[in-house]
């Protein structure tokens, strides 16, 4: 009986080893399923990681073409402000200038004006600077006189009728200048 009951338990034991080997070979498949379940899910993850690397990496490029052109426009639109400021500045240059020759103008206008004398009684030193004048437009009925100040016309230093041409004349300070008809008279001296 002892062999026997040996014999029970060698064969009990096969029977559990067995046994216990074939739960263990399940549960090896069940792990393993599970592990290549998640290899592919990794595989799969890992796949999409590498599309959106690709994705990242064209909207990079893209972005740095972007930029590249950006920089081009910007440094054509400092070119074009520099152009600008160098422009304005030649354009200020010139406006001085211009004010300045305009300034010259006016103040020989203001003297041209100043030294004009027309149709009228002018009192020399008053209305009129002392010197020398010439007619500019001398008419066939022109008449001009220097008279004494004061003197209402009564005394005449001289006088003319000139017919054309460019008659000139000389006026003194407390002499008065009389013209009609000879246009402008310009002072020459």
């Amino acid at each position: 009986m002892p062999w026997v009951l040996v014999g029970v338990v060698v064969m009990l034991l096969a029977a559990a080893f067995s046994a216990g080997w074939g739960i263990r070979d399940g549960r090896a498949g069940e792990r393993e399923s599970e592990l290549r379940a998640e290899a592919a899910g990794l595989a799969a993850d890992g796949r999409r990681a590498e599309a959106r690397a690709d994705e990242l990496e064209s909207s990079l490029d893209e972005t740095q073409v972007q930029r590249d052109e950006l920089k081009q426009r910007l440094d054509a639109a400092e070119q074009a402000n520099a152009d600008l400021v160098e422009r304005s500045a030649a354009l200020d240059q010139r406006e001085a200038e211009l004010d300045q020759r305009q300034t010259a103008i006016d103040e020989v206008e203001a003297g041209i004006e100043a030294n004009t004398v027309t149709d009228g009684v002018w009192t020399v030193g008053l209305d009129i600077a002392a010197g020398t004048y010439r007619a500019t437009g001398v008419s066939s009925s022109c008449y001009w006189a220097v008279l004494r100040t004061g003197s209402n016309g009564d005394d005449i230093i001289a006088n003319d009728l000139p017919s054309g041409g460019n008659p000139q004349v000389t006026v003194e300070d407390g002499q008065d200048f009389e013209t009609v008809r000879c246009g402008e008279w310009v002072k020459v001296e």
